[in-house]
């Protein structure tokens, strides 16, 4: 079966394991960097 690119992107490499979804989860996430704790807190104010 022939796979447009999109899907291969997304599923390119994953081998579900038993009982795991076939399709994977899409998540969008990311990890930020403060210097401080003081840095962060005025960001979330």
């Amino acid at each position: 079966m022939a796979y447009k690119t999109d899907t291969i992107c997304v599923q390119g490499g994953y081998r579900p394991k038993n009982g795991e979804s076939r399709i994977p989860p899409i998540a969008q996430s990311t990890t930020f960097y403060y210097e401080s704790t003081q840095g962060m807190a005025w960001r979330a104010a």
